[in-house]
């Protein structure tokens, strides 16, 4: 074979080689792109199980607490000591940092156990809420995250409405229930 020829035979047995060797190349990666598919198609039907589980727990959580916070609500609040209503003052009205505005309320809350009840359901509905909307999944206008965001709003605002019941303030309910006596809680006849 002369030497041309020789160079272009040899020249197309590595093109065909070369050709070869990408078809078997590309074959490989369309196998390794459908497991990576397989696999990712997998992954989203656990995620979506692991959501749906989240979401049923979330009922399930989201019952309960509708369940406590109207049994507190319903239950008459106890009367504070009588102390505690300047610490109330305080905390409603007193020009100081915001470090020692939290430790008053803190304190204040610990004191009276409505408002302690109050503020742990808030607390927990607000956790309900995270929980709802990042592991369950759900959007902020989905119907268990509004009930659970309007039980979160109620608990709050009835505990802000303690702190100025037992500083003495407006529609007191435990200025009116006075000591369960028909009594005048401050003295003399009513």
């Amino acid at each position: 074979m002369p030497l041309g020829l020789q160079d272009l035979h040899g020249n197309a047995t590595r093109a065909a080689a070369g050709v070869a060797d990408l078809e078997a190349e590309l074959a490989q990666r369309r196998v390794e792109a459908e497991a990576a598919a397989s696999e990712a198609a997998a992954a989203a039907k656990v995620a979506e199980v692991e959501r749906v589980r989240a979401e049923k727990a979330g009922w399930a959580q989201l019952a309960e607490l509708e369940a406590k916070v109207a049994e507190a609500l319903a239950r008459p609040s106890e009367r504070p000591p009588i102390g505690l209503r300047s610490h109330a003052r305080e905390w409603l009205y007193s020009g100081a940092d915001q470090a020692l505005k939290i430790q008053q309320f803190k304190e204040l809350v610990a004191a009276d156990p409505a408002a302690m009840e109050l503020r742990n359901l808030s607390l927990s509905a607000g956790r309900l809420l995270v929980f709802l909307t990042s592991k369950a999944g759900l959007a902020e206008d989905h119907r268990d995250v509004l009930r659970t965001d309007s039980l979160e709003c109620e608990c709050w605002s009835r505990l802000l409405q303690r702190i100025r019941s037992i500083g003495g303030e407006g529609n007191n309910e435990l200025r009116q229930r006075g000591t369960g006596s028909g009594a005048n809680p401050i003295g003399g006849a009513r």
